[in-house]
């Protein structure tokens, strides 16, 4: 079971998002948002540090990420930021400082789909390739479509998928996107509205996940109204802050009953005015819950360990909040 509510709910968008990382505003007079941090390896290929093999073209990169590797060693720590128009270089460098790491002479590199950057002075020692040098200008046009996007989805608190696909592919075509389409996913009952951008972890939305590069294509997903989402998923929809996070939260803070954990569910959510299911399970065997409800669960308490969100059709929403208890534990 995924604990991190918002990677389930916030449908297609985000599951390309653990694909692929785009850049947003950063760093000075800008916000740098961060998208993890102290990622081994195999934790970084879900965000396409360690995606399939680069095709060498600048638009990849610069809807991709930078990785800021802590040592010249690529199967270290590693903190994936957006590209966000600045430097690679001066964004790691400012990443070592923040961390209390050592100034170190860093090279910035290709890896795959995304910039690498670690100590060191050559990237042929790595087997890795330069930066094309284009890099920087289409860092720059990738960020003003973002920023594009961003405006168009808040506007309204819920634009329907293809009046929304309508209104991007006007921007493509005047910001100079030649040959670049938009696509709308498949129709999700209980998703009526059209959206973009993906969380970007602080609070603010990128357009994560959303280049297709190697098709030229934005991809539109089914969502939830923006004023919803914010109320669910805190401001930026990634789960920080909000009602989801709260509710999960409060489950761990003492021992519930099925019964009990009802009606903490109930209060925590009643400013959304749903409608509410209670579907059962247990952790799959090898699984373990984190944070204050793991000593809850092998207590025998029950915890909530997700909750799903879509639209009724009564205009309310509906939410399934699964009630974690082993399966040794009677009611």
């Amino acid at each position: 079971m995924n604990d991190i509510r918002f990677l389930n709910e916030l449908g297609d968008n985000l599951e390309a998002a653990a694909r692929r990382n785009s850049p947003r505003p950063s760093g000075g007079r800008r916000r740098r948002h961060r998208l993890a941090i102290a990622l081994a390896v195999a934790a970084a290929t879900a965000t396409g540090i360690a995606a399939a093999s680069w095709l060498g073209g600048s638009e990849e990169l610069a809807a991709n990420s930078i990785g800021c590797y802590e040592t010249s060693d690529l199967g270290g720590n590693v903190t994936v930021l957006g590209a966000d128009g600045e430097p690679p270089v001066r964004v790691c460098e400012r990443v070592r400082d923040e961390q209390g790491l050592p100034p170190r002479q860093l090279v910035a590199c290709v890896r795959n789909e995304t910039v690498a950057v670690f100590p060191g002075a050559d990237c042929s020692r790595q087997g890795l390739s330069e930066l094309p040098s284009d890099y920087g200008r289409t860092v720059t046009k990738v960020e003003r479509l973002g920023h594009a996007i961003g405006r168009i989805e808040a506007s309204e608190d819920c634009i329907a998928p293809e009046a929304l696909a309508d209104r991007v592919r006007g921007l493509l075509e005047r910001q100079g996107w030649a040959g670049w389409r938009v696509e709308v996913g498949p129709d999700r009952a209980g998703y009526p509205c059209g959206q973009i951008t993906s969380p970007s972890g602080d609070g603010s939305r990128s357009i994560v996940g959303v280049l297709d590069t190697d098709g030229q294509k934005v991809l539109v997903s089914h969502g939830l109204p923006r004023s919803l989402t914010r109320e669910l998923y805190g401001p930026g929809g990634d789960g920080i802050g909000g009602a989801v996070a709260a509710a999960i939260k409060a489950s761990g803070e003492r021992c519930h009953t099925p019964a009990g954990l009802m009606r903490l569910a109930r209060a925590e959510l009643s400013s959304l005015d749903p409608s509410l299911t209670f579907p059962r399970q247990s952790l799959p065997q090898g699984s373990a819950l984190a944070d204050a409800r793991g000593d809850r669960y092998e207590e025998g308490c029950a915890v909530i360990g997700d909750i799903g969100a879509s639209m009724g059709p009564a205009g309310k929403p509906d939410l399934a909040i699964v009630i974690l208890r082993r399966t040794d534990r009677g009611d």
